[in-house]
């Protein structure tokens, strides 16, 4: 009992700080020129936090399965996107958008779900419109993250 006590708190600890950081984003306005910007922030983070959260419970099995209940109660985590994480080759996938795209009725997938060596000389680098992601394939990572398009590539 005091160990779920403890469990929570730490949780709670960990999802005010995510919070404050997307209070940060929030009131951050974005350049005319980049109109996503924001929206691309907020899928970053959104990763993020969703990653460690997962990292937490199955790699580093600190969070036990009753601290996952709560956590997918309050609708703290994504449990689609941990679903998705879970399948081979679909470790670092950086949305539920970049599998399942209803919106787009031209591609099944988003450009990042594409390994940047099998596309086109045009869509060499650019990150996908909605997501920010330049590539969550699983060929294409750095450290076992996707590439976003602020990440910093030292060639």
């Amino acid at each position: 009992m005091w160990k779920l006590i403890i469990e929570k708190k730490i949780l709670k600890k960990i999802l005010e700080i995510f919070n404050k950081r997307y209070i940060l984003i929030m009131k951050k306005r974005s350049s005319k020129n980049m109109i996503y910007s924001n929206f691309w922030r907020i899928h970053r983070l959104h990763w993020e936090k969703n990653k460690y959260l997962f990292d937490l419970i199955n790699n580093k099995k600190i969070i036990s399965t009753k601290g996952y209940k709560w956590l997918k109660l309050f609708r703290e985590i994504d449990d689609e996107l941990a679903n998705i994480w879970r399948y081979h080759g679909y470790e670092i996938t950086c949305s539920n958008l970049a599998v399942s795209r209803k919106n787009d009725t031209l591609a099944s997938a988003s450009l990042c779900r594409v390994p940047i060596v099998l596309r086109s000389k045009f869509n060499k680098i650019y990150p996908d419109r909605l997501i920010g992601c330049i590539s969550c394939s699983s060929g294409d990572n750095i450290h076992g993250k996707p590439i976003w398009w602020n990440t910093h590539i030292l060639a």
